[in-house]
């Protein structure tokens, strides 16, 4: 039976957690650690995690020798054990990786992770749809980057209304400059999206945050979703060059280098 998630400031539910190269945005190709949380409300055409839409009774623990399951919901105590176990039974230390919090959708469960996230001793990466500025706040004094999954409105069957990535870069806007994360944007588009539609959002985005750093990911082939074609993709980027933006097409590295 999957069980109602009810993450506390004390415990949190996990898909989980994993060390690999980072596999999309500005930190691709870089070693992390990464925390999947469980539970996400919005439902994407292109989503390759579904199993994380709900919270489960288990998650599981991907070591060197093999996928552990552990018991629902978890403590920040035994998180940052489990974590720690993790890096050094790769041989390094946690502290010298920096830590992806992702999901599902994190800020559902933000509430732990304003609790725990003064406690990692790295850096910490952060990756939301923007599910709720408010939820956001308390947070980002915790995070170097703040990665941003910016949606298409064509791609997105369930949840719309919950998303809120505008009033999330205005509240990092808030932030003092040089304590602020690093931020950009990802946009995911598979096959059959209108080119104008994802202009009209990167126009919204440059609107916002001038000269952000963007990032127009192809969708990467599951049940529902397609790549997109390469003619559409370079066109795609010559008709949005004169936006005011750090544009670029970068897809995930992960599935080709057969990482989790």
């Amino acid at each position: 039976m999957t069980p109602q998630l009810s993450s506390t400031a004390t415990t949190a539910y996990l898909d989980e957690i994993f060390l690999s190269l980072q596999g999309e945005g500005a930190e691709v190709g870089r070693p992390h650690l990464f925390v999947r949380l469980a539970g996400c409300p919005v439902r994407c055409t292109y989503c390759d995690t579904p199993r994380s839409w709900q919270a489960q009774a288990n998650f599981s623990i991907h070591r060197p020798q093999g996928v552990e399951r552990r018991p629902n919901p978890v403590s920040g105590e035994e998180l940052g054990g489990q974590l720690n176990e993790l890096a050094l039974a790769f041989g390094v230390m946690p502290s010298s990786l920096v830590l992806s919090v992702t999901g599902g959708e994190p800020l559902e469960q933000a509430e732990f992770l304003a609790a725990w996230l003064p406690s990692w001793p790295g850096q910490v990466l952060l990756e939301t749809a923007g599910l709720g500025a408010e939820s956001l706040t308390p947070l980002l004094p915790h995070l170097d980057f703040l990665s941003l999954d910016w949606k298409i409105p064509s791609t997105v069957t369930q949840g719309w209304e919950l998303l809120e990535p505008d009033a999330c870069i205005r509240q990092w806007q808030t932030c003092d400059p040089s304590r602020r994360p690093k931020l950009w944007a990802k946009v995911v588009v598979p096959a059959g999206v209108p080119a104008q539609e994802v202009s009209e959002e990167l126009a919204k985005m440059a609107a916002i945050q001038p000269g952000m750093e963007v990032f127009l990911q192809p969708a990467t082939p599951v049940a529902k979703a397609a790549r997109p074609a390469p003619d559409y993709l370079l066109n795609l980027m010559l008709s949005n060059q004169d936006c005011d933006l750090n544009l670029r097409v970068l897809p995930q590295i992960h599935p080709g280098l057969g990482l989790a």
